[in-house]
């Protein structure tokens, strides 16, 4: 049970607007496989891509949300798509979509058709276009179906993916094994982001993550931690993910745990990650 392990780059965003280059090479000596940007930080696609192969790094998929396709300023839907073909993307993942634009929303139809358009362009370039979850999408439709299942229901499977979020399923109270498992085949890439709580943990939590709910007068305050240190069952969504096919493993971690370096976190998510593939 062996995967590639990448970084989201929002992760480290001050690192690496401070220092690119030297970000990447600390990320490359922690063990990472690759990243998954968000930005080219003003660089050209084709300078992005040498720096990234000075340091053996994998562009396993890229965050590029809808309003950058559409935004006529970066050239049409084909020409974004081309910029992250260019640095060696396997995948672009929408990071998010308005609310309105969800398919139980008032502006439904421009949703769908923006998603089919953006994805349509990045197949041109065999990159399928992933969705990345929050919690939002955890809510129901009028029919009783999820915003996460309505959204990968309307589209074609082979073109449109799930980019899994497990810490925000997980702290949605959705069990993050069930839903790699329910979407086997479609699920090429999942965000390792661990979590825990300073205090009492939801019920919905512990039912999610597969814990004993203890109920107490304790406050409940989230906070992100590294990958091994917090609530995800890692050793069982790593079972989950081999199984159902996917390809990356991508730590994200928000924000970094009280009094921790975030480039400590990622390094111990990492060391965490390899020691439990071995």
């Amino acid at each position: 049970m062996k995967f590639p392990v990448g970084v989201q780059l929002f992760s480290v965003r001050d690192n690496c607007a401070a220092d690119l280059r030297g970000t990447l090479k600390k990320i490359a000596d922690m063990g990472y496989d690759g990243v998954e940007p968000y930005t080219l930080y003003n660089y050209t696609p084709e300078e992005f891509k040498a720096i990234l192969d000075e340091f053996g790094l994998k562009a396993m998929s890229t965050h590029a949300p809808v309003q950058e396709f559409e935004n006529p300023d970066n050239g049409g839907i084909d020409a974004v798509a081309e910029k992250y073909a260019k640095i060696g993307c396997d995948y672009v993942a929408l990071p998010y979509i308005f609310g309105d634009t969800y398919p139980n929303g008032p502006k439904a139809d421009e949703g769908f058709k923006s998603i089919e358009n953006v994805a349509d362009a990045c197949m041109k370039y065999g990159m399928p276009l992933l969705y990345h979850n929050h919690e939002s999408e955890l809510e129901f439709c009028d029919d009783g179906q999820m915003i996460l299942d309505k959204l990968y229901s309307l589209h074609d499977a082979k073109k449109f993916q799930a980019e899994f979020d497990l810490g925000w399923l997980s702290n949605g109270g959705v069990d993050p094994v069930e839903y790699i498992n329910k979407y086997s085949g479609r699920v090429p890439c999942v965000h390792m982001k661990d979590f825990g709580y300073a205090g009492k943990v939801p019920e919905k939590v512990c039912r999610a993550v597969g814990i004993e709910y203890k109920d107490s007068d304790e406050s409940s305050e989230f906070e992100f931690r590294s990958v091994g240190k917090g609530l995800l069952p890692v050793k069982r969504i790593l079972e989950a993910a081999e199984k159902a096919g996917t390809r990356y493993i991508i730590v994200e971690q928000d924000n970094p745990t009280p009094g921790v370096d975030i480039m400590d976190s990622i390094a111990e998510s990492v060391k965490y990650l390899k020691s439990v593939m071995d």
